[in-house]
């Protein structure tokens, strides 16, 4: 637990990232205990299907507000938690307090870990995979000492577990595996005998629970999903599996050697149509290793069958047997690791065992826990922040669109508009149809006072959309930064009439007529802008100063009598003051 603890720490200090404003800040229905009802969709509420989550961040919530900081801490208590499970199943399965210590070590300080325990919204990773553990575990007792209280706990943990995110969804095919290595360690014989005999024997929990869980499987597969139906990857279901094959095979890397991290894998995965594809051989090579080692170890070591079956086995509602959007992310690995860090601690302890190796092991084994503990405390601090994470995404995965578009907008909220730009314009090059992004990259320029090249990108915008009234806005914007006068007037015109009742383009209409001296356009102009619903209080002082230009002094006065001079900012007021003065210097004497 305090290897979970330690290489974790400087992530302590992290914001909110990437979906954590989705799940975290804009989740009111987590924030506090009192939303409980909310959640168990009482009265008009829906149910939150991953409830164990939600209620979880309650918690964070009462403790400490929206304090990252509270959120963060929870994730690693409950990743310390989740290791100390692994040594307690490793040292039941194993019988070796020394092979348990290594595997436990060592999924607590794996890097691969980072985007479930660092990144706050892995929570849902991180505790359904400590509740799937847990039962487990209780499970394990329950076969031990025949005591139902266990096997009652094993249940209530494997759904609530199930209530926290769909992977622990396979924990009664995890029962099973237990099953299947003690009737192997009872008596040693063919897996296929021992998997029948777990069937005969236990009938009643496999049989019936099976039927059930088949039927709820089949019920969400044919029922639930054609609402949001996902087409098999590649366009045809051997693509797809083809598809799966190259993604389980980089999947099996990253636990071997966790580098290149990333938080997104948005087009990463090329779908592979075709077995010409260089990338499915080599897969189709490691995963056959791995399927044939997990049959191969029934024969040696009921432990090794346990530890490599569990990979592929908790691994199973996310190998696209049921298609889904996202192919791959590295929180997917948080429960399957399990078996791999078992695995692993059993190869370390079965080298210290040989009078030659012995020390030679001990020592690469603590180098190697060294190591992903450094590479743990490293990939934390791409997590600090929306944009170090998304640049830590960039310079992995160079050619991620959505990671693109989401650093750019990241860099436009907190005023770095040059690097915006630099971000924007390579990805308008391959996805030259967006027009978010040529809005988003037009205001960009715009403030770093490159107006013409704004000018550009809001022509582009509203080539794309020429119905978008922000669009034109932009134009008219950067057309008036540049001197083109007709230019700006025929966009601003062509946003008020798309969007009669906003306000920015007949303000932005107005200021150009003032500027061109046109003060009976400028005050019309104005006056459409006053009365938009969402016109702020400096729009009665636009209109104000417009109507005493033209010594139009009793509508000027009703105007500004209307001002609540409260509500306007520091500048508002000093032209608020102004505005007065110049009302009496002008209309007092009329």
């Amino acid at each position: 637990m305090l290897a979970a603890l330690l290489p974790f720490l400087n992530g302590l200090g992290g914001d909110f990232v990437w979906d954590d404003f989705s799940t975290v800040v804009d989740n009111t229905a987590s924030h506090g205990f009192s939303h409980l009802p909310q959640l168990l969709g009482w009265g008009d509420a829906h149910f939150r299907y991953r409830l164990g989550r939600d209620v979880s961040q309650m918690l964070d919530y009462t403790l400490g507000g929206l304090n990252p900081l509270v959120y963060h801490l929870f994730n690693i208590l409950y990743h310390a938690m989740t290791s100390w499970l692994v040594w307690v199943i490793a040292r039941d399965i194993t019988g070796s307090n020394r092979a348990a210590l290594w595997g436990g070590v060592l999924f607590a300080v794996h890097a691969v870990h980072t985007d479930a325990v660092t990144y706050i919204s892995g929570r849902r990773d991180v505790l359904s995979g400590f509740l799937a553990l847990a039962s487990v575990a209780a499970f394990i007792r329950y076969r031990a000492s025949g005591h139902r209280g266990w096997f009652v706990g094993a249940a209530v943990a494997g759904l609530a577990g199930l209530l926290t995110k769909e992977m622990a969804a396979t924990f009664p095919a995890l029962w099973f595996l237990v099953d299947v290595v003690h009737a192997l360690r009872d008596q040693p014989q063919r897996l296929s005998r021992a998997v029948g005999q777990v069937l005969k024997t236990h009938w009643r929990l496999y049989g019936v629970g099976g039927t059930v869980a088949s039927a709820f499987i089949l019920y969400v597969a044919l029922v639930q999903m054609p609402v949001a139906i996902v087409p098999p990857h590649g366009g045809s279901w051997l693509a797809n599996f083809m598809t799966v094959a190259v993604v389980l095979s980089h999947a099996l890397r990253l636990l071997l050697w966790p580098t290149g991290l990333m938080v997104d894998y948005d087009g990463f995965f090329t779908p592979v149509i075709s077995f010409a594809d260089p990338r499915l051989s080599g897969s189709l090579m490691v995963l056959g290793l791995a399927i044939w080692s997990g049959i191969y170890a029934a024969r040696f070591s009921t432990a090794a069958f346990f530890a490599v079956n569990w990979l592929w086995i908790s691994y199973l509602p996310v190998m696209h047997i049921v298609p889904h959007v996202e192919l791959f992310a590295e929180h997917y690995l948080y429960l399957p690791s399990v078996g791999f860090c078992i695995l692993a601690g059993m190869g370390i302890s079965r080298l210290q065992e040989f009078p030659r190796f012995g020390r030679v092991a001990t020592v690469a084994g603590i180098a190697v826990l060294l190591l992903l503990s450094a590479l743990t405390w490293d990939r934390n601090r791409d997590f600090s922040s929306q944009i170090r994470v998304l640049e830590a995404e960039m310079r992995v995965y160079p050619h991620n669109l959505r990671a693109m578009s989401n650093l750019g907008w990241s860099y436009l909220k907190v005023g770095r508009y040059a690097e915006a730009l630099g971000v924007y314009e390579p990805y308008l090059e391959r996805d030259p149809g967006d027009l978010d992004v040529w809005k988003s990259g037009g205001h960009a320029a715009m403030q770093i006072g490159d107006a013409a090249r704004s000018a550009t990108m809001y022509a582009r915008a509203t080539q794309l959309a020429p119905r978008d009234s922000g669009a034109w806005m932009g134009l008219g914007v950067a057309l008036q930064s540049v001197g083109d006068k007709e230019g700006a007037e025929s966009a601003f015109i062509t946003g008020t009439s798309l969007a009669p009742q906003d306000y920015e383009p007949w303000h932005n209409l107005g200021v150009l007529y003032a500027l061109s001296l046109r003060p009976d356009a400028a005050r019309d102009a104005f006056e459409r802008a006053f009365q938009s619903p969402k016109a702020p209080p400096s729009a009665a002082l636009d209109l104000s100063q417009a109507n005493i230009a033209l010594g139009r002094c009793q509508e000027a006065r009703a105007v500004m009598m209307e001002v609540d001079a409260s509500a306007l900012d520091v500048a508002g007021q000093k032209r608020f003051v102004m505005l007065g003065e110049r009302w009496r210097n002008r209309c007092e004497s009329r």
